[in-house]
C-alpha cells in the first residue's frame, strides 16, 4: 500500500490483526521513519470509545522508557483514528524464542528482565498493559527489547468485554482474567512469568481451557513440567503466581534488578538477532490466527 494518511507518508504494510493495520510510514516533517498503527473501526463505535482510545493513548505516550517503545503523536484522519510510534527494526519476541537456541540462557533471562523494568516503570505510573505477550514484544538488532501496544489492549478489551469475549493469547492470560476479576499489574507479570518458562525451558505453556476456580490451579500447571535446560539456579517450575496486593510488585521490581546479575556478563554482539528485511511482519495486536 502507498499513499498518504494525514501527514504520514505510507510506505508498506507491516502486518494487520483485531486491533488494526500497522504500516511503515515516513513523518516528512520531522524525516524519520515511523511504525504507523491505524484501530479497527469497530473498536471505537461510540464516542465514549473514542474518548478513552485518546485517553489511554495520552498516558501510553507519557511512558518514557528504554524498554518501551515511544508513542510520537496521536491523531485521526476521516473517520480513521491513528498512533504513530517508534520504528523497531528486528523481529517479535516470538520469533526470538523459536530460534531459542541462537541464544544462550543468560541472554534469554536479559531478555525478559528488560521487559520487567518496563513494565515496572509503567506500573509505577499506574498503566496496566494488559496483555503482555511475545507479539507485543520486539528485539531490535543490537538486542534491544521494547514493549508494544500500552493502552490500546485496555480499548480493545473494553469493546470486547461489552460482546462477551476475553481479550488476549490463551497462554498468557492470567487466572483473574479468565474468572472476570479486576485487573491489576499482576496479570501483566503473570505473562511474564509465562513468557520467562517458554524461553528458557524451550516449551511452551499448556493454556487453560476455562477460567481457574482457584489460584491454586497456577501451581499445578507448571510443577509438573521441567526441562534439562532449566536445571540449577534456572529453575523454572513456575511463572508469577497470583500473590497478595503490593507482592508481585516487589517481585518484578526485584527480577528487573538480579536476574542479569544471576546471568553474568552478557554480550548481544555474538548472538545478535540476524537482520531482518524492511519487510519483517508485525502483527497489530497479536497472532492472527
Amino acid at each position: 500500500m502507498t499513499g498518504h494518511i494525514g501527514k504520514f507518508e505510507i510506505l508498506s504494510e507491516l502486518g494487520q490483526g483485531a486491533m488494526g493495520k500497522v504500516y511503515r510510514a515516513r513523518d516528512p516533517i520531522l524525516e524519520r521513519l515511523v511504525a504507523l498503527k491505524t484501530v479497527a473501526p469497530g473498536l471505537l463505535s461510540s464516542p465514549d470509545a473514542v474518548a478513552r482510545f485518546q485517553r489511554e493513548a495520552r498516558a501510553a505516550a507519557r511512558l518514557q522508557h528504554p524498554n518501551i517503545v515511544t508513542i510520537y503523536e496521536l491523531g485521526e484522519v476521516e473517520g480513521t483514528h491513528f498512533i504513530a510510534m517508534e520504528l523497531i527494526e528486528g523481529r517479535e519476541l516470538g520469533q526470538v524464542m523459536a530460534a531459542s537456541d541462537r541464544f544462550t540462557v543468560p541472554q534469554k533471562v536479559r531478555i525478559v528482565a528488560d521487559v520487567c523494568r518496563g513494565l515496572d516503570f509503567a506500573h509505577k505510573q499506574g498503566v496496566v498493559h494488559r496483555d503482555v505477550k511475545p507479539a507485543n514484544v520486539r528485539v531490535g538488532r543490537d538486542g534491544e527489547v521494547k514493549i508494544l501496544d500500552f493502552g490500546i489492549a485496555r480499548l480493545a478489551d473494553s469493546e470486547l468485554t461489552q460482546a462477551g469475549t476475553v481479550l488476549g493469547t490463551p497462554s498468557y492470560i492470567s487466572p483473574e482474567i479468565l474468572r472476570g476479576g479486576a485487573v491489576d499489574h499482576r496479570a501483566d507479570m503473570w505473562a511474564t512469568g509465562v513468557i520467562l518458562y517458554e524461553i528458557v525451558s524451550g516449551r511452551r505453556a499448556a493454556a487453560p481451557s476455562k477460567p481457574p476456580p482457584s489460584p491454586a490451579w497456577s501451581t499445578r500447571s507448571f510443577t509438573s513440567r521441567r526441562h534439562p535446560s532449566t536445571t540449577g539456579r534456572w529453575g523454572c517450575r513456575r511463572p508469577w503466581l497470583p500473590r497478595p496486593p503490593g507482592r508481585s510488585t516487589r517481585t518484578r521490581a526485584r527480577a528487573s534488578r538480579t536476574w542479569p546479575r544471576w546471568a553474568g556478563p552478557c554480550s548481544w554482539p555474538s548472538a545478535t538477532p540476524p537482520r531482518s528485511p524492511p519487510s519483517t511482519r508485525w502483527r497489530a495486536g497479536g497472532p492472527t490466527s
